[in-house]
Order: C-alpha cells, then structure tokens, then sequence
C-alpha cells in the first residue's frame, strides 16, 4: 500500500491569503526557514504581493494543497532592475513533513 500523501500546486487566489498567512506563520515558528517573524506576516502583504504578480505578469505566486489544505506557499518573481530583469527570486515553503508525491 502507497502511504504517500500526494498534494497539487495551483495559482494562488486572493481567497487564499488568510490559509497563506496561516500556513506561513506556522512555518515561521521554525527558526531559520524564513527570514520574516510570525507577526510580520499579513494578509494585505499576500494579497498585495498575489495582485502585484498577477498585474505586472513578472512572476507568479503559486500554492501547495494536500488533502485540500494549503500547506505551502510558494512565489517566482523577476527582479525589478532592467539590468537584472533575467534573474528571478522564488520562494517556497511547506508546513508539513510528510511523505508527498505529486498529483500530476
């Protein structure tokens, strides 16, 4: 038997932010996995940061769902800089361990 949970990566939708800011604020109980502290994290950042991506088409940011719960944000987003408009930061995080296979 496949123990395996599988999970999907879709687009983020602005109805995602409060599960996003969620799922961020438990990942960042974590030291070192990410740089902002639980209380920086906001649902007006992750809808700005959603709008803004979706808007300029510069990046994307993106969700992992398992077993319909977001467990992880993730984004790619193409510096603002002319100079470097070929370089892109991408950020991804997961909330749960789990053995995970992906839906494809």
């Amino acid at each position: 038997m496949n123990n395996k949970k599988t999970f999907i990566i879709r687009n983020a939708k602005i109805e995602d932010a409060s599960a996003i800011v969620n799922a961020e604020k438990e990942i960042a109980q974590t030291p070192a996995i990410f740089c902002s502290q639980p209380d920086e994290l906001t649902e007006n950042n992750v809808i700005e940061t959603i709008k803004k991506l979706v808007d300029s088409q510069k990046g994307v940011y993106l969700v992992a769902e398992q077993e319909m719960s977001i467990v992880g944000p993730a984004f790619i987003e193409t510096l603002p800089l002319k100079s470097l408009a070929h370089v892109a930061q991408f950020r991804f995080a997961y909330r749960k361990f789990l053995p995970i296979a992906p839906k494809m």
